[in-house]
């Protein structure tokens, strides 16, 4: 697994889809939280190599397997807003990401709402309203400030929160 994330990070892609699909046929057997957590990493993948009608389908799939055992609804949410958002359709995405934001925070999941944060930030960006979008994204640098964590290849929302800036023209701030 640890292998698999590596290569996703470091943009092995095909190698990353290849070993999530090997796990994902060793996890079908067991408990569904396994299930959901490889369905999800094969749908941050699929998204990033364009595979978009595959993260669909895995995200669906994701998101019957976290029904049928009873798994909070947030996870599903935020596995099917990333694959609408890549290639779906962007209010679905949006408003899966405004219900995981709210879910997360009831909860307590700071992991969680961090990732629902950036696909809503993504979202209003992507549907023109950046001062929302900033919104959204300044709160995970917040959290991250809160919480000390630096390492970009957990949440990469620095690009998007550079570009809702720009759009808004506070360059400086951009420029930090």
């Amino acid at each position: 697994y640890l292998a698999a994330r590596f290569a996703f990070d470091d943009d092995r892609l095909e190698e990353a889809w290849s070993a999530f699909l090997s796990m994902l046929a060793q996890v079908e057997r067991g408990a569904g939280t396994d299930q959901v957590h490889v369905l999800r990493c094969l749908v941050e993948v699929g998204v990033r190599l364009g595979r978009c009608r595959e993260a669909r389908a895995y995200a669906a799939r994701a998101a019957a397997v976290g029904e049928e055992f009873g798994l909070d609804p947030h996870t599903g949410w935020f596995i099917t807003a990333l694959a609408e958002l890549a290639g779906g359709d962007l209010a679905t995405a949006r408003r899966l990401a405004e219900r995981g934001v709210q879910a997360a925070e009831e909860r307590g999941d700071t992991r969680y709402l961090q990732r629902h944060l950036l696909l809503l930030g993504q979202a209003r960006l992507r549907s023109g309203d950046a001062l929302a979008a900033r919104s959204a994204l300044s709160r995970i640098r917040d959290i991250e400030a809160s919480h000390a964590i630096s390492d970009p290849t957990v949440n990469r929302w620095q690009p998007d929160l550079v570009a809702a800036l720009v759009a808004l023209g506070s360059i400086a701030e951009a420029e930090d």
